[in-house]
């Protein structure tokens, strides 16, 4: 399942599974994908409830298929908008609708359809997250802070995260959990830190910024199916 499947990187993503690594990919995204995409299936969703209409759609595949279980949800949603001076709400808002509560949504997928064979669970994080930002970046920085401590709430719970010597230790409560959620003994979650994505919209955008140094949606794509 690739969440923000219509955008540069969650296509290039889904047609480097499919023709490198021979996946079977369901799109999922508020927009409709290219006509030459290269999904096997779509699910539209709404960018008011993402929850409600990932859950409704993954569940109408499942009914058309003996059982659908997924070997790996990946998050390629996301967006950027400079805050707005006269009301920074509405950016911090926009931004956690764009970079955070979709990933929830899709997470939450984990429980029924995860395999409980080594599955995958990746999400977009940002290497701009790491350190305090402009003033003006302040809302992005924030949803993708957000999406960092978010999975690594998740990746401790997984059962990788008991073992070896940087093993978490885990609570009666916490272990009673993975027993009970078969698929975290083995799920790995992971999260990309890219910098500025080399697409169309991002140089036309910074016209004037030498993009050399930005990160090529192929190669995170690469990367991705390395995992």
């Amino acid at each position: 399942l690739i969440l923000g499947s219509s955008g540069t990187l969650g296509s290039t993503v889904a047609s480097h599974l499919k023709q490198n690594h021979n996946c079977l990919t369901i799109g999922a995204d508020i927009t409709a994908p290219d006509p030459s995409s290269s999904l096997d299936a779509f699910l539209l969703l709404s960018p008011t409830d993402t929850t409600s209409t990932l859950q409704s759609g993954i569940q109408s595949l499942h009914t058309d298929t003996t059982d659908l279980q997924l070997d790996a949800i990946i998050c390629t949603n996301g967006g950027f908008t400079l805050d707005d001076p006269t009301n920074p709400s509405l950016t911090h808002q926009q931004m956690m609708t764009l970079n955070y509560h979709p990933v929830v949504a899709a997470a939450a997928l984990l429980p029924r359809y995860m395999t409980t064979h080594q599955g995958l669970f990746l999400a977009m994080g940002a290497s701009a997250a790491l350190a305090p930002s402009a003033p003006t970046h302040t809302a992005y920085g924030a949803s993708k802070a957000a999406l960092h401590h978010y999975l690594h709430s998740l990746g401790v719970m997984t059962g990788l995260g008991l073992g070896g010597s940087r093993a978490i230790k885990k609570s009666s409560e916490e272990l009673k959990r993975i027993q009970a959620n078969e698929y975290l003994d083995s799920l790995t979650v992971l999260g990309l830190l890219p910098h500025v994505l080399d697409t169309e919209v991002n140089r036309e955008a910074m016209p004037d910024v030498d993009g050399r140094l930005w990160t090529k949606p192929i190669d995170l794509a690469r990367e991705i199916g390395r995992w």
